[in-house]
């Protein structure tokens, strides 16, 4: 097996992450959710292809709203592995300490590159993601403040693995993404979190696939003395039209 200096390097940066936050005493808060989602890819042409998503995460099992999210874009495929995105991106999402339905609008521009390779039985998917983000702040509608900005760097790694010789059967998939965020008042706090996933992955039809299974979350607050653990069930469909 090749030595991967990139998987080599996302696993040391996920032990610092860990002993660090081990090392300081914090506030520990825990919440369960639903995360529901559709990808999409329209290829226009061989080489071009629009970008479509949108989210709806839930708390509990779709009890009330934590947070909407929707995005497009425009992106590039470079060779048969790699691509690149840009885009546009919005986010309602729900402070559940108030009463107004939605409270928060987040709007992002992000680029990104994704790359796609074989390590010995396993698919490998690896995307590193930037995103420019404004925060408004809203309580009970009533917008506070000035926007806040920040720029957050995200590196996403997936294994997919084909349990069964029948490739319509479900595949193991497992995935990690750390995220780091710069900007105002963030100089003693640039870990955002961690998303952790594993679950099955089957295709449907030749354009239309899902995963669905468990998801953990590690975030800390811009505080730095906060910690929310997420514990969510996830199931996240993919749709790629191509001419």
């Amino acid at each position: 097996m090749k030595f991967n200096i990139p998987i080599c390097i996302f696993f040391c940066l996920l032990y610092l992450i860990e002993a660090k936050a081990q090392s300081i005493p914090k506030q520990q808060i825990r919440n369960t959710y639903t995360w529901v989602s559709l990808n999409s890819n329209w290829y226009l042409k061989p080489k071009f292809f629009l970008v479509g998503d949108i989210h709806i995460r839930e708390n509990d099992f779709f009890t009330s709203n934590s947070f909407y999210f929707g995005r497009i874009g425009i992106g590039y495929q470079i060779n048969e592995k790699l691509n690149s995105t840009v885009g546009y991106a919005v986010l309602l999402s729900t402070n559940s300490d108030d009463v107004a339905p939605i409270n928060n609008v987040e709007n992002r521009i992000h680029q990104q590159i994704s790359l796609n390779s074989k390590m010995g039985k396993f698919s490998l998917f690896q995307r590193w993601r930037n995103e420019l983000r404004w925060q408004n702040q809203y309580i009970h509608n009533e917008k506070i403040g000035s926007t806040k900005f920040s720029d957050r760097i995200r590196y996403l790694l997936s294994l997919n693995f084909q349990l069964f010789k029948n490739k319509k059967l479900p595949q193991i998939t497992c995935s990690n993404e750390l995220m780091f965020q710069f900007g105002n008042n963030l100089s003693n706090n640039i870990f955002d979190q961690n998303r952790a996933f594993i679950g099955i992955k089957q295709n449907i039809t030749k354009s239309l696939s899902y995963d669905f299974g468990y998801m953990y979350i590690y975030q800390s607050k811009v505080s730095s003395n906060i910690i929310n653990h997420g514990d969510i069930m996830r199931l996240f469909f993919y749709y790629s039209l191509k001419k």
